[in-house]
């Protein structure tokens, strides 16, 4: 846009002793800037909440839960195969239908989901913050004291998605499937093309 007298940027006020110093050009970027300070993530929450504070966002004598005061973001599954060795005893302890996670899953996950009726989904790469539009709230989370990721969250979920049956109840496993499908593929072009690469030591 171009400058006029209207929307002239006023010209910066003279700095205290010590305080950083900023040089403002026309279209340049800033020769000399202070340092920038970089908070944890629990120093940035707490910063956050004294400023809701002193906005009076927040009501004085609120009592500030992790349940009522986190948001929801993103949701994304993290490598499945890590669980395979607890999925015979965790699916029919406690009950669960489905289980939502990321890659594959072998053998003993395939025997649970056909024995006890239970599926394994996973969710596309990529689709965390789309995943979050279906979070509707919090209800619950424990074992906090391992930190965020790895705290135990309970939440109000609707139409999650989108997921892709991997594990089905009747012994498919569209991971295993394809590998067979995939190696015998690779195996055609391979015989096709090594006639012609012969020379490459």
């Amino acid at each position: 846009m171009p400058r006029t007298e209207e929307n002239e940027a006023p010209a910066p006020e003279e700095k205290a002793a010590g305080s950083p110093a900023y040089r403002v050009e026309t279209e340049t970027v800033p020769e000399t800037i202070g340092k920038i300070h970089l908070l944890p993530a629990r120093e940035q929450v707490a910063s956050y909440l004294r400023k809701a504070i002193l906005r009076r966002e927040i009501p004085e004598g609120s009592v500030l839960t992790l349940e009522e005061t986190a948001e929801m973001v993103s949701i994304g599954p993290t490598t499945s195969m890590r669980m395979e060795k607890f999925e015979k005893d965790f699916i029919p302890q406690t009950g669960v239908k489905l289980i939502v996670g990321k890659g594959g899953m072998g053998q003993d996950t395939m025997d649970a989901c056909q024995k006890y009726k239970t599926i394994f989904c996973v969710f596309p790469a990529g689709c965390a913050v789309v995943s979050a539009v279906h979070f509707k709230k919090i209800i619950d989370a424990q074992w906090k004291d391992l930190g965020m990721p790895e705290t135990l969250w309970t939440s109000e979920v609707e139409e999650l998605g989108p997921l892709i049956v991997a594990v089905d109840t009747k012994g498919g496993n569209l991971f295993e499937e394809n590998k067979k499908t995939y190696k015998k593929r690779a195996e055609e072009v391979y015989e096709e093309i090594i006639p012609n690469v012969r020379f490459i030591k």
